[in-house]
């Protein structure tokens, strides 16, 4: 199974005859900020974590203020905790300032753009 995935425009990447041949195409829509709550809660569980409650508020404006965008995507706590812990890892110390980790991670994560 061939997957394809993109935040670009359709017009921009092919043509229509090639879309057609695409039986199965899905849009995935932006989260309110209850659902990005409810999944960063998960992964955090997941990866055995805790951290503070405000911590998701800050968040959220973080990923805001970095991506470039108004709206909060479902991937992003799975990508930034995963940095996180990967960055932990690695340094072979523990999760400890939550706000300097996830900064690290967002730094590593979203694009630079010129005009910033």
């Amino acid at each position: 199974m061939v997957v394809f995935a993109t935040n670009l425009d359709q017009a921009n990447l092919a043509m229509r005859p090639f879309f057609r041949r695409l039986r199965n195409k899905v849009h995935v829509e932006s989260i309110e900020a209850p659902e990005f709550d409810k999944v960063f809660r998960r992964i955090l569980q997941e990866r055995n974590l805790s951290c503070d409650p405000e911590i998701f508020d800050y968040m959220r404006k973080f990923c805001v203020a970095h991506s470039g965008r108004k709206d909060l995507r479902a991937c992003y706590p799975l990508d930034l905790l995963d940095t996180v812990v990967s960055i932990s890892a690695y340094e072979g110390r523990p999760v400890a300032d939550q706000q300097e980790h996830l900064q690290r991670a967002a730094a590593l994560y979203f694009p630079r753009h010129p005009d910033r």
